[in-house]
């Protein structure tokens, strides 16, 4: 995301929490304010989160394409909020697992005799 960002796709720039500190985060979540909960940051962080649990099980090779699969099969224009992106990104790891589940059926049905 944050080549995205120096590469202008996401705009404005946004500051990202590391992993580490999310994680610190989340593992204290009950002890955050409010007013933490609601910072963008905050809230870019559980979402890329989620994703990456969305994601859980694909080959690293697949990971590495879908910033490029949710711009160009999601985004419609040159630039994107982290918002539009993150979503483009969470509907591009649907598509991609049930494409892969599809695969592997088909494979499962070729293999019975």
């Amino acid at each position: 995301l944050e080549e995205l960002q120096r590469a202008a796709i996401i705009q404005p720039k946004v500051a990202l929490l590391s992993w580490s500190r999310f994680q610190t985060y989340l593992h204290n979540v009950d002890g955050l304010s409010d007013e933490t909960l609601m910072t963008e940051s905050w809230q870019e962080a559980a979402k890329l989160h989620e994703i990456a649990g969305q994601a859980k099980g694909m080959s690293g090779r697949t990971i590495r394409k879908l910033p490029f699969l949710a711009h160009a099969g999601y985004i419609q224009s040159p630039e994107a909020t982290m918002d539009i992106f993150l979503e483009a990104l969470s509907m591009t790891v649907a598509t991609e697992q049930q494409s892969c589940l599809r695969l592997d059926t088909f494979a499962d049905d070729k293999n019975k005799p």
